[in-house]
């Protein structure tokens, strides 16, 4: 690769971008019938990052169109804001839509989530503009891409209902267009937001679908992200056998495409499945298989030197922190879990993803009270939970909290006094949330043991 400051003159510089353009174009024109591998993205696109400053503002903004595919084949972001801060200001209609699509990604990896909508809507806008008259079916194009995106958002905010009707008009809007790939993504989406709103039958036929569009057109890249995703929804939906198949089937295909960041994904929803049968040596090989390509991933990214997926890395180590107090090594538990809160720290996290890592802290130290018989750590972090749980207004987290208080108030034989105090700390609230815990570890038990 050429590197931009060894240049000589501005016709040099020009003359290599061109060929370099060419190179991405063609890229990204077939895209859709083979996505070949992640190092014949890197080369490419790492000389556009780097060639970048010096090359004129319509030089940049050519660059920038194309890195759009690369930043959204890969899901990282990370580079996108040295595009846009830069092309906005003076960007016509026409720019300003997929800058602002590209914008809103990189708010969305980062919980930037109200940032991120903003761009998506003010994109949704733009489409509608009377100055796209002349391209109706580019305005049509980014429209389905900004309701893809705004999709997303909305998904990780919870609101599960208007993120679905926005998948379905991208999915319409990309069926209507013709546009294969683009419908398989659309459709993979909209199969999340089913799987977050806990409908894991439509999910899964979604998955399908997405799956089916893929395998057309030969997207390796995208097939090895939706067997993964397929994976977790066959996971949570108890059907342990097809979830082992659709994440090793993810393993095959992020390795052939050398997919590390999908491939690190993979490996981490087969130690969900190993951690969800209690095949606990298996699930720890499995995320030890997750970091080393996470890590691989940052060596060999042409990106800017930031973690990327703070969020997606941070419940990995939170992950990893919880396996590690289930099989009583707590030292290196905690270490994990510090690691996940320091990633959540590079985002806007919420107080839920804060609460889990204390959580998985209270664990920890209640695991550490069964050696010494101390619980003062565990109990005091519990109570903690709870108080977040109330503020959050989440049932699930109190009755989770509750079932370990009950638990080790057991185990150290509390005296009468200590039960009903902790009844009062409690509440109906509380003590609701405390028999639902109960009955659903009862049922988990159950589930796991007639599937073994």
């Amino acid at each position: 690769m050429h590197n931009a400051l060894s240049y000589n003159s501005q016709a040099i510089r020009e003359g290599w971008a061109k060929q370099w353009l060419a190179k991405a174009r063609e890229y990204n024109a077939t895209v859709e019938r083979d996505s070949g591998t992640i190092s014949e993205l890197q080369s490419l696109f790492a000389y556009l990052i780097e060639d970048q400053p010096y090359q004129s503002l319509e030089t940049k903004r050519a660059y920038g169109y194309q890195m759009l595919f690369y930043c959204d084949l890969t899901n990282d972001w990370r580079v996108w804001p040295q595009w846009a801060e830069e092309l906005l200001p003076t960007a016509e209609p026409a720019d300003r839509v997929w800058l602002l699509h590209g914008l809103a990604r990189y708010y969305s990896e980062y919980d930037r989530y109200d940032e991120s909508s903003a761009a998506h809507r003010e994109g949704i806008q733009l489409c509608h503009d009377e100055r796209w008259v002349d391209d109706a079916r580019l305005a049509r194009y980014w429209l389905a891409a900004h309701h893809t995106g705004l999709s997303i958002v909305l998904q990780r905010q919870g609101d599960f209902a208007a993120a679905i009707e926005h998948s379905n008009l991208s999915v319409s809007i990309f069926r209507e267009l013709g546009e294969t790939y683009r419908l398989a993504y659309a459709l993979a989406n909209l199969a999340s937001g089913y799987e977050r709103n806990s409908e894991h039958g439509l999910a899964i036929a979604r998955y399908h679908q997405a799956i089916s569009l893929l395998e057309e057109i030969n997207n390796r890249f995208e097939l090895g992200m939706v067997h993964y995703s397929l994976g977790i929804s066959y996971l949570f939906d108890d059907q342990f056998a097809n979830a082992r198949q659709a994440f090793e089937r993810s393993i095959e295909l992020c390795t052939l495409s050398r997919n590390t960041h999908q491939l690190s994904n993979a490996y981490y929803g087969r130690a969900m499945l190993h951690y969800r049968l209690g095949l606990y040596h298996e699930a720890k090989e499995d995320m030890a298989a997750s970091f080393r390509e996470f890590r691989k991933e940052n060596r060999e990214s042409p990106l800017v030197d930031t973690a990327a997926f703070p969020v997606t890395q941070g419940n990995k180590y939170l992950f990893a922190g919880a396996l590690y107090v289930k099989s009583g090594e707590i030292e290196i538990a905690l270490n994990y879990l510090d690691r996940a809160e320091e990633l959540y720290g590079l985002s806007e996290a919420n107080l839920t993803h804060l609460a889990k890592v204390r959580a998985n802290r209270a664990r920890a130290f209640e695991a550490a009270g069964d050696i010494s018989g101390d619980y003062r750590a565990a109990e005091a972090s519990f109570l903690q939970l709870i108080a977040t749980g109330q503020q959050l207004r989440a049932p699930s987290m109190i009755g989770d909290a509750a079932v370990h208080l009950v638990r080790i108030y057991r185990k150290r034989q509390a005296s009468w006094p200590e039960w009903l105090r902790l009844g009062r700390i409690l509440g109906w609230r509380g003590t609701h949330g405390l028999v639902v815990g109960l009955g659903e570890r009862v049922k988990r038990t159950v589930r796991v043991r007639l599937t073994k």
